[in-house]
């Protein structure tokens, strides 16, 4: 919370107003869910003296419980100790609370410390070794501020509203990471966010019970984060499978926290209570995971058989692509060990996915097989508008279908294609040799820089191109005021973006919205709402990377048929598919044509949601290459021709062996 007053004649009580909107939204639309406590809670904050009130907000928004009061001083609020009076009365704060040494050391300083307890004082001289040494000396005591210190230079309060507070807040927000500063922060103006209708059942709980279950499980997950190696696995388990709910973004949230039980017994090698917490989860990736726990106990009859089963029916690419490779291991066990699986061996081999999941061979080896089955060779192109033409064609190409290379260059390269079996179009590769920056820079901003020029511009996008196009089309769609999406006016996007069933619940306005690629309003929608929604939070937008320049090159320069292919996609798992995205875009104004190039420097390889990226691309025809890039020594430069330095290897000038990287 900003403790600073906003400047330009606003209301010093700003903070209290918010807060009264917020419980009187709490009041209108949740009442149902409130206990007895908390009714009386909101009932009697309004009659609270005004900087009783005050200071009550003040508290709730800062880190406590525990307080001093010669920290609470507020030009608006005047003597914390006089506003203190009415919350006291209500036992709200307690004076000169009881607390432990711990406890202690959050409210004195060290100086007051190492006065206070000068024969504690040890030769580290820090209050990390104080608090240890005081530990030692008062196990368990609780004793008031004033016992602790006699002499502090003020009176200390504890805040006892915190747990009920919170409470309010999970039903307002519906999750614990956000809190009542979102209000300064969008008065300000530092966020801004999307007006989304929102009516009276617009809430994230529909019943107190899920409340509970919701701070059932966050203990949960604050028990695994805080203390990892010494949780107790069983007691967890037994409170993550005791919160049943109806609730779906809410039932989510427990298949993961199960999920996360599951990875702690299994980096424990603690089999049987992983397998267990895998077989209650629903959470995407457990069946896979189950799968490598029963290879873990032996049971590699049991492992194969589930993971053919995966292979048939993925319920995402991300699951088809890792239980293929395991399948794949599993059925080179030696032949003893196979006769005595469940599965017959011949018709596990080779299963693919089937509808929208099916993932191309390629996604699992395809840095491995652009190096091995490649041929290298140098070549060059005399001028950008050669190789524009040459993108421009195979960009055309893409949108047909044709077996035709997609692969642009602007600059002289050591150029690999790879031809698989699975599309006529190879995914193109290219080898850069370049000098070492004498800044340090990623490796994707030097080939950028290197690449660059101003008949083809190269910009570093990564994730931020396809999503942000996506984005500004599908605006409404994504916040369209759909049942369990919208529940509070502070939301970035919809509170099921990842869930299994986002795209379903929106399916008809989805294929409404996409339709407009194929009549050509697409443009107008997207350009209408990059000026209007300016600065809106999304999930999706990235405003910082776009600017009006690169909104037109990239509407100029990609075919709406190509647009749609990397829409579609991204709709089959928004969890997933948001990332993977080439590094690079390079555009050619000039005949309209773009290439995304993922880039990788000395030892990187590519990751599986880049795998998976490609993949696709290479099976529809998009224009995609891979960039692999080495620095250049001293040993390069003395056998490098001097124009090869940089890649630039003139026509008719071959690269050396070496240079294929």
């Amino acid at each position: 919370m900003m403790d600073a007053i906003p400047a330009g004649g606003v209301d010093p009580f700003y903070y209290v107003a918010n807060f009264r909107r917020a419980i009187a939204w709490l009041s209108d639309r949740c009442d149902d869910l409130l206990d007895e406590q908390e009714r009386a809670f909101i009932d009697a904050v309004e009659p609270l003296p005004h900087a009783s009130r005050a200071l009550l907000v003040r508290m709730l928004m800062r880190k406590g419980p525990l307080f001093r009061t010669d920290k609470l001083r507020y030009a608006e609020i005047g003597e914390p100790l006089a506003a203190c009076g009415p919350l006291i009365a209500r036992g709200w704060v307690e004076l000169d609370p009881p607390m432990s040494v711990d406890e202690l050391f959050t409210v004195a300083t060290k100086v007051q410390l190492e006065h206070r307890f000068e024969a504690a004082k040890t030769a580290r001289g820090t209050k990390a070794a104080l608090l240890d040494a005081l530990r030692t000396a008062y196990p368990g005591v609780q004793q008031a501020y004033s016992a602790w210190c006699p002499n502090g230079p003020a009176k200390v309060v504890r805040f006892l509203l915190g747990p009920l507070c919170d409470r309010l807040r999970l039903m307002f927000f519906g999750n614990l990471w956000q809190d009542w500063s979102e209000f300064v922060l969008a008065d300000l103006g530092v966020f801004r966010y999307e007006a989304v209708r929102l009516d009276g059942s617009s809430r994230a709980f529909q019943r107190r019970e899920d409340v509970d279950a919701y701070f059932s499980l966050h203990a949960c997950r604050q028990a695994l984060d805080a203390a990892p190696d010494d949780a107790k696995l069983d007691a967890l388990l037994s409170q993550a499978c005791a919160c049943p709910t109806e609730n779906p973004w809410l039932g989510m949230r427990r298949a993961k926290v199960l999920f996360r039980i599951g990875q702690h017994c299994e980096r424990r090698r603690d089999w049987l209570r992983a397998l267990h917490a895998y077989e209650v989860s629903t959470y995407p990736e457990a069946r896979y995971r189950r799968v490598r726990v029963l290879e873990a106990l032996g049971r590699r009859g049991d492992a194969l058989a589930l993971a053919a089963q995966v292979v048939r029916t993925p319920v995402s690419e991300v699951e088809a692509q890792r239980a293929a490779r395991t399948l794949a291991r599993l059925q080179r066990v030696p032949r003893a060990a196979r006769q005595q699986s469940p599965l017959p061996m011949q018709s596990a081999c080779g299963e693919q996915p089937s509808g929208s999941h099916r993932v191309p061979s390629l996604q699992s080896d395809l840095s491995a097989s652009a190096s091995a089955s490649a041929s290298a060779s140098a070549s060059a192109s005399a001028s950008a508008s050669a190789s524009a033409s040459a993108s421009a064609s195979a960009s055309a190409s893409a949108s047909a279908s044709a077996s035709t290379s997609t692969s642009i260059s602007t600059s002289t390269q050591t150029s690999t294609q790879t031809q698989t079996q699975t599309s006529a179009t190879p995914i193109s590769r290219s080898d850069w040799l370049l000098p070492m920056p004498a800044v340090p820079m990623r490796v994707e901003h030097v080939l950028r820089a290197h690449l660059h020029r101003p008949e083809a511009p190269v910009f570093y996008v990564e994730n931020a191109l396809i999503n942000t196009l996506f984005g500004l089309l599908c605006w409404q769609v994504i916040f369209a005021p759909i049942p369990g999406a919208f529940f509070h006016p502070f939301q970035r996007g919809p509170a099921d973006l990842d869930a299994p069933t986002f795209v379903a619940h929106r399916q008809a306005l989805f294929d409404a919205c996409l339709q407009q690629l194929d009549d050509g309003r697409y443009r107008r929608t997207i350009e209408n709402n990059f000026a209007a929604k300016a600065g809106i939070q999304s999930p999706f937008v990235a405003w910082g990377v776009f600017d009006p320049a690169l909104l037109t090159l990239a509407l100029d320069c990609m075919p709406a048929a190509h647009l749609k292919l990397w829409f579609e996609r991204l709709l089959w798992d928004v969890s997933q598919n948001r990332s993977g995205f080439p590094d690079l875009v390079r555009f050619v104004p000039a005949v309209r044509s773009y290439e995304l190039i993922e880039v990788k420097g000395p030892g990187d390889r590519l990751q599986d949601n880049q795998l998976r990226w490609l993949a696709y691309a290479h099976e529809k025809g998009l224009p995609v290459s891979v960039a692999h890039v080495r620095w250049l020594d001293d040993g390069d430069r003395m056998s490098a021709p001097p124009a090869a330095v940089g890649n630039a290897i003139p026509d008719g000038v071959s690269a050396p062996a070496q240079w294929a990287v």
